[in-house]
């Protein structure tokens, strides 16, 4: 049995409904109170049980089964629930409420200790343990906030996040009511209480801990799509890149979206990170392969951004070195053929793929 601190069990009931239902099932985001470092680091025990949690793990399970087959998903852990605590924290953190001069100083307290909470939680140790944290938070990237404003003859007030009052809409011939809706992501936020900056270093803390996640939305405005140590190593090993290669392969950006961010991502690797490169390498080739095989997937690459060009020449040579040392690889005489073919009419595309590898000593 699991020891659990005074009033921690209804702080989890308040996430898991709060937070990490409508992140799985989706509807309206309420955060909690902020938590802070001590008493998210203590969260701990499953989720509570009843119709919502019942909804939930079978939104969870549909989301792990897109990408993977598998019985069942994990029921939240201590890094899980310190994650949500963290989101929720973030989220607080960037409440209009705080965008006043007085209340300023304890948004970023409170962000600040969202980055502390991320900084002491448990990376995922496995691809298991990464499937089981994406499935929470998988859409994390579709919230979106609407803001409401409503102007009359004599003044306007702006709702966020709140639907204004019927009075204020009232008689709207006689008062010349205009009433106008803008939606905006976490970072189109205005005002903004706390550095934008800083809610961009919370996240890629927060992916850091999720990489799936990281992969799946990887055509996000902000933060932009980097190669980490933490995605580097998550496809190292050959299951987590599978999952990889097929979170990025469900964007519903596209593959060009999904080339376009790899591609500008892997432009940023240093010559002196060869061994990353090599496994970023290995990872754009099986993709680069995958297309080949079915090249139905790609977009078309006269419409495509020089990035996703590049990635794709780049994976086409990744793919095609593995073609030619794997022999026949199984294929029939035609279609090997017809791969190499592709995957050199990919390569064409970038001119300078061949000098970017060789400068990495992997050519």
């Amino acid at each position: 049995m699991t020891a659990t601190t005074p009033g921690s069990s209804a702080l989890t009931a308040g996430l898991h409904d709060r937070i990490l239902a409508p992140l799985v099932l989706g509807g309206a985001v309420r955060p909690v109170h902020a938590i802070g470092v001590r008493a998210a680091l203590a969260l701990d025990g499953a989720a509570p049980d009843g119709p919502l949690a019942a909804l939930v793990r079978a939104g969870r399970m549909r989301a792990a089964r897109r990408i993977v087959p598998v019985d069942t998903v994990p029921d939240p852990g201590r890094a899980e629930w310190a994650l949500a605590a963290a989101l929720n924290d973030v989220f607080q953190s960037v409440s209009p409420a705080f965008a006043t001069p007085l209340r300023r100083g304890m948004a970023r307290r409170i962000l600040g200790a969202a980055e502390a909470i991320l900084d002491r939680t448990a990376r995922a140790k496995t691809a298991a343990e990464a499937l089981g944290r994406h499935c929470w938070f998988s859409r994390l990237f579709e919230l979106r906030r609407t803001d409401t404003t409503v102007s009359w003859w004599i003044g306007s007030q702006t709702f966020a996040g709140e639907e204004p009052p019927a009075r204020l809409r009232a008689w709207p011939e006689v008062r010349h009511v205009t009433v106008t809706k803008k939606r905006g992501s976490l970072f189109d936020l205005e005002p903004l209480a706390v550095p934008r900056e800083q809610v961009v270093r919370a996240m890629i803390a927060f992916f850091s801990r999720s990489p799936l996640t990281d992969f799946a939305t990887c055509t996000r405005n902000e933060p932009p799509f980097a190669w980490s140590p933490f995605t580097v190593g998550f496809v190292a090993e050959p299951v987590g890149r599978r999952l990889a290669l097929r979170a990025v392969a469900l964007s519903p950006a596209g593959a060009g979206a999904v080339d376009d961010a790899l591609g500008r991502a892997t432009r940023t690797i240093e010559p002196s990170e060869g061994l990353a490169m090599a496994q970023v390498l290995r990872f754009l080739g099986e993709r680069a392969l995958a297309a080949a095989i079915a090249p139905d997937r790609a977009s078309a690459d006269g419409s495509l951004p020089s990035d996703a060009i590049f990635a794709r020449a780049l994976g086409a040579f990744a793919a095609r070195t593995s073609v030619v040392e794997g022999g026949d690889g199984g294929w029939p005489a035609s279609e090997r053929s017809r791969l190499l073919t592709e995957l050199d009419a990919a390569m064409a595309k970038d001119r300078d793929v061949e000098s970017f590898v060789q400068a990495y000593g992997l050519g």
